[in-house]
C-alpha cells in the first residue's frame, strides 16, 4: 500500500487506498503514518483516525488490530461476519 518510510499520510488519500484493496477481500491491512492530514493541513492523529475508521466502518470492515513500525503502524481490518 504506503511506503513505511512516509511520516505523513493524507486521510484522503488512506481512505481511497483501502477503497481500492476492499472489494472482495476479507481482511485489508493499511499502513498509517504517525502524521495525517486532512484537506492539506496536519490534524489531530485521534481525529484524522476517526474520520479513517468511519470510512472503513461503511465498508463493513471491522478494527483487528495493529502491528508498530518504524514512523507509523499498519492496521489491520477484518469484514464483519
Amino acid at each position: 500500500m504506503r511506503d513505511q518510510t512516509e511520516r505523513v499520510a493524507s486521510v484522503e488519500e488512506l481512505i481511497l487506498a483501502f477503497e481500492e484493496a476492499s472489494p472482495g477481500c476479507e481482511n485489508v491491512s493499511l499502513w498509517v503514518a504517525d502524521t495525517l492530514t486532512i484537506a492539506g493541513q496536519v490534524v489531530q492523529f485521534d481525529v484524522g483516525m476517526a474520520v479513517l475508521l468511519d470510512r472503513i466502518l461503511a465498508l463493513e470492515f471491522e478494527p483487528a488490530g495493529f502491528t508498530p513500525g518504524r514512523g507509523g503502524r499498519t492496521y489491520h481490518y477484518r469484514r464483519w461476519e
